[in-house]
């Protein structure tokens, strides 16, 4: 392509490339406030020379690639962060869920008057804590007169709420358990299926 013809080519080429620059700056400044925005910046390279009789005539410049200016070692703790954040806010999600079917605050706030309501939950049933304090009380006030029936039965009452409270939560939390194997099981599919087609895409 030597000649007039090769020189308007390798002039259009460069307009091209010069295009791309421009683009690809003003894509830069449009995303300045944008916290999440990489700065990219365009790759140009000496195009392939064209063989002529004597030598090879330049054909200007071409376009290779685009980078991001993006710290690797950063970008690595992002992601190990992102996934720590994810961790705990399951983790919170798990042990709120728990702690509604305790029945009781996780930070003894069913100390407080508002939090002795709270424990009681929604059915108005009483919080683990509760069931403990009514237990003991009814043992002390055994204890200060061993031979009262009423005192005998009422421990009896009291012993064997709290047993039907252990029994109600080791059950929940059973069920936890197993909906958590569950979403883990249907995660694992998900990440199964998406690497198959990844796979697939790669040998396309």
């Amino acid at each position: 392509m030597p000649g007039l013809t090769g020189t308007i080519n390798m002039a259009r080429i460069s307009l091209q490339a010069n295009q791309r620059a421009i683009e690809l700056a003003g894509h830069n400044l449009a995303n300045v406030s944008n916290p999440a925005y990489s700065r990219q910046r365009l790759n140009l390279q000496t195009a392939h020379g064209i063989p002529v009789e004597h030598g090879l005539q330049g054909s200007g410049v071409e376009v290779t690639g685009i980078d991001q200016f993006r710290d690797i070692l950063l970008d690595r703790q992002i992601a190990n962060e992102g996934s720590v954040l994810a961790y705990l806010k399951e983790k919170q999600k798990i042990l709120q869920f728990a702690e509604s079917m305790i029945g009781q605050d996780l930070d003894r706030t069913s100390s407080s008057p508002e939090g002795k309501a709270a424990s009681k939950g929604v059915s108005g049933q009483m919080g683990l804590g509760d069931n403990l304090s009514e237990f003991f009380n009814a043992l002390q006030a055994l204890s200060s007169n061993p031979s009262s029936q009423a005192y005998r039965q009422v421990v009896v009452f009291k012993a064997q709420n709290l047993s039907e409270k252990f029994n109600r939560i080791d059950f929940r939390l059973g069920e936890l358990l197993h909906d958590l194997n569950s979403e883990v099981v249907s995660m694992a599919d998900d990440v199964n299926d998406a690497i198959t087609f990844l796979e697939q895409v790669g040998q396309l």
